[in-house]
């Protein structure tokens, strides 16, 4: 009888995202942001059979296997982390584009951003060939909704493209995400942006809810993971004032062995 090994571990990705207490924020105003609080990824149990590792960019590595990692774990420009989230539009969770000149309710978007969202890579280490199942879990306090509809999250595993995904699914939600630095679109009666013409811009698309991924790991055992995680200024939900407090993103891995 073939016996498998269960063991179970978790790496949680905290992302907190807080506003003050007693101001709205309106996305698409000038000097109105809403501030990431703190970040953490970690593995709680000590003994845990997956480690972690912050890969750049570039997808070098960049520093030793741990049980747990922070923000710092990165280093400067190794990750995309920003302080402030602003709008921004993706098609492939890759490149970003930023509002360039915004006036007379016109965004015409300037090259891809270098900051505003959150952007980076960690190697992920098994004792042996598995698979790890990876969910993910948002939260936060009343008054999220349209925060999380409007958020997107994107993740690949290995060479694999972006797939992007929404925190939370409104169902008569769609957007048609920028693709280029120039792409112009304008404010309608509703109050959210829609292109002017088609150039610079993807496919119409609608949410899609955030499954749970499988990440498979040969006998070498490591697996590189990619996270994007962004407010897509194209979402017709990023409108509106907003009143926000202690957001957050878990990440977590259960392994089990082949």
């Amino acid at each position: 009888m073939k016996r498998k090994a269960l063991i179970t571990s978790t790496a949680i990705l905290l992302v907190a995202i807080m506003c003050l207490a007693t101001a709205s924020y309106a996305w698409f105003t000038a000097g109105q942001t809403a501030k990431i609080n703190g970040f953490n990824l970690s593995i709680t149990q000590s003994d845990s059979a997956i480690q972690l590792a912050p890969v750049s960019k570039d997808g070098t590595q960049v520093g030793a296997y741990k049980n747990s990692l922070t923000k710092a774990s990165w280093g400067s420009g190794w990750a995309v982390m920003s302080d402030v989230f602003v709008p921004v539009s993706s098609a492939d969770g890759e490149n970003f584009f930023p509002v360039g000149e915004y006036q007379n309710d016109t965004w015409t978007s300037v090259d891809a951003a270098a900051e505003g969202y959150l952007y980076f890579k960690f190697n992920v280490k098994a004792p042996a060939a598995g698979t790890a199942t990876l969910t993910f879990t948002a939260g936060g306090e009343k008054g999220a909704d349209t925060f999380q509809s409007a958020a997107k999250l994107a993740v690949a595993v290995g060479d694999e493209a972006m797939n992007i995904y929404d925190l939370d699914v409104d169902a008569n939600d769609s957007y048609q995400p920028m693709t280029a630095k120039g792409a112009v679109c304008e404010k309608n009666a509703q109050g959210y942006f829609v292109p002017v013409a088609q150039t610079g811009f993807a496919a119409a698309r609608t949410q899609t809810a955030v499954p749970s991924v499988t990440v498979d790991f040969d006998a070498a055992g490591v697996q590189t993971v990619t996270v994007a995680y962004w407010v897509e200024g194209m979402d017709t939900d990023c409108q509106g004032n907003w009143k926000l407090d202690g957001q957050t993103l878990d990440l977590d891995f259960t392994w089990a062995a082949a």
